[in-house]
């Protein structure tokens, strides 16, 4: 099973997603710029997200923009774990034993 996880800066929730697709609709755009998502890929390795159209906020209008996660380099998800307050994942991603073991630490 491959699985993504994102983290939000903002609250240190660490959310566990079964595809891309799935990250990418959770994480607006906006918020992707502004840094408060980092992502990881399958065993913890970093992912940065790429846009292919930067979003956009005019007033109260906010577009999403198009972006895709590519590897990336850096800290592992399990060096950002002893700072998660919640973890919100589907079954066998809901504990911070749990993503440890999936991702070999």
């Amino acid at each position: 099973m491959r699985v993504i996880f994102a983290i939000s800066t903002d609250d240190r929730t660490l959310s566990a997603f079964h595809t891309e697709a799935e990250a990418i609709s959770y994480c607006e755009g906006l918020d992707v710029v502004s840094g408060n998502w980092l992502f990881f890929g399958d065993k913890g390795f970093p992912l940065q997200a790429t846009f292919t159209t930067s979003p956009q906020q005019s007033g109260i209008v906010v577009t999403n923009g198009l972006y895709h996660l590519e590897a990336s380099f850096g800290p592992r998800l399990n060096e950002y774990l002893k700072d998660i307050v919640a973890i919100d994942g589907p079954k066998g991603f809901r504990s911070h034993e749990e993503i440890r073991a999936y991702c070999g630490a």
